[in-house]
């Protein structure tokens, strides 16, 4: 591993915001050869496949401009995406077999992506829930490359130092500092976090010195935020996401 990773590292947690921290991993990144990286974060998969991963997911990219020119819906449309959130560790983006059973506009979706550069490219996963599904994960795009065999070669070369980025990466995206997530009060995460631990709202409310009235509409807006239909939703994507910490 280069000697920049592991400083990188150490400065991660005193770099501003996930913002610094994106823009100081891209320059980092072409040494390896990487053109373009996306990230994202699907805290529920059930979620995701019925309401598209653009609506229940977190994405930030670096792909090129005309990337979303390729179709109406390109998170929703970019079959690695639906491969990492279903559970695949490593997606190699010409796989021969990725296209099995792949939608007309997922199968679209990839001809536009090779025709503007990014046709060699590996997706993975970056965290993981208790079941093993991967909650978040990274894409890496590889320009130069023009081969499936050189794909697979150069990932194995440099896949330890790709994978300890990534790592990076997301545990600065993953948090209430992060610009990519929603910003919950620090009032929102502490009625948050004792609902997890099991505590009844009156022994939040007392905990809290407030009504349980203003409880409730602390653990409303929290929902609202977090885009969930239910308590218990909304404290699973908090936890996922890293906004409490019980």
């Amino acid at each position: 591993m280069k000697p920049e990773i592991i400083e990188l590292a150490g400065r991660a947690a005193s770099l501003g915001s996930s913002d610094e921290l994106w823009n100081v991993c891209q320059q980092m990144l072409p040494e390896y050869g990487v053109t373009a990286i996306g990230y994202g974060i699907i805290p529920l998969a059930a979620e995701a496949r019925r309401l598209g991963n653009a609506t229940a997911g977190y994405f930030r990219n670096t792909y090129p401009q005309d990337w979303a020119a390729g179709g109406d819906d390109p998170i929703n449309d970019k079959i690695t995406i639906d491969k990492v959130r279903d559970g695949a560790r490593l997606v190699f983006w010409e796989d021969p077999r990725l296209l099995d059973g792949a939608r007309p506009a997922q199968i679209r979706r990839r001809a536009h992506e090779a025709e503007i550069g990014m046709r060699q490219g590996v997706s993975i996963g970056t965290s993981f829930a208790q079941n093993g599904r991967p909650v978040s994960g990274l894409a890496f795009a590889f320009g130069t490359l023009r081969t499936y065999k050189e794909m697979v070669a150069h990932w194995r070369e440099y896949s330890y130092d790709l994978n300890y980025i990534s790592q990076i990466i997301d545990n600065g995206f993953r948090g209430p500092s992060s610009i990519l997530l929603p910003q919950l009060s620090q009032r929102e995460r502490d009625c948050l976090s004792y609902l997890v631990i099991g505590m009844r709202p009156a022994e939040i409310s007392h905990a809290l010195n407030i009504s349980e009235k203003t409880l409730e509409k602390h653990i409303g807006s929290a929902k609202h935020k977090l885009n969930a239909r239910t308590r218990d939703q909304a404290l699973v994507k908090a936890l996922v996401l890293n906004l409490i910490d019980p």
